[in-house]
């Protein structure tokens, strides 16, 4: 997949992270990336392990697929910090 960047809006409350409208995007190539479930999964666990270092039980991730083959779906996951 190669380097990525990630954008969200982030809204915090109380021990609560909420990221919404999360956005993955290339960062050496403008070329699109084949971001699926399993590559998914790999940003939003790094993304938790930050989350539980700074206190965090619980974090939401909103997107919304903009490319592949169902443009335009949402996805929410919520997940408990251990």
């Amino acid at each position: 997949m190669g380097p990525v960047g990630v954008l969200s809006a982030i809204e915090i409350h109380g021990d609560q992270l909420l990221l919404k409208d999360l956005l993955v995007y290339p960062t050496e190539t403008d070329k699109r990336l084949p971001v699926g479930v399993e590559e998914m999964l790999q940003i939003v666990r790094s993304i938790e392990s930050e989350a539980r270092g700074q206190g965090f039980r619980t974090c939401i991730v909103e997107a919304k697929r903009l490319s592949g083959a169902k443009p335009g779906r949402m996805m929410k996951l919520t997940r408990r910090l251990r």
